[in-house]
């Protein structure tokens, strides 16, 4: 079985030594907030003449949202959702703090594979390494 702390590490993306199968809830935000603020100029340009305060809904929500889970770590490039992304993985990171060698070890191996992940090979070779150091650990439960 896979602990939580295993689970967390495999969501993050292969550039935060993930192997990028990533969580809906770990990704929505980033895209809404990105995606709200790269339109947010045009929608106001376009739809001037409904109101002058145009607004897209549910932003303050979100950014209340997103306050509540990261604090005040706001986006440098908040049209961009690879940065507001970026926060959250290493929201997620963090919460990867391991305390046995098992751990510590895969979290080193896949991190140390991070650089060539590009290839379908070395894909292969990270899964294979997994289950080397973690081989009771390769089944997923609920």
């Amino acid at each position: 079985m896979i602990s939580d702390i295993q689970w967390n590490q495999a969501t993050l993306p292969m550039s935060h030594g993930g192997l990028g199968i990533r969580k809906v809830s770990d990704i929505a935000l980033p895209a809404f907030l990105s995606s709200t603020h790269s339109v947010l100029d045009s929608d106001s340009t376009i739809l001037c003449f409904l109101t002058s305060e145009f607004q897209i809904s549910h932003i303050d929500q979100a950014l209340d949202t997103w306050r509540l889970k990261y604090g005040d770590v706001i986006s440098d490039e908040p049209h961009v959702q690879k940065s507001w992304d970026s926060i959250v993985s290493k929201s997620v990171e963090e919460k990867c703090v391991v305390n046995n060698h098992v751990d510590i070890a895969r979290l080193l191996a896949v991190q140390s594979l991070s650089p060539g992940l590009g290839s379908m090979q070395s894909h292969q070779e990270m899964w294979e390494l997994f289950l080397t150091i973690c081989p009771s650990e390769h089944t997923l439960s609920n």
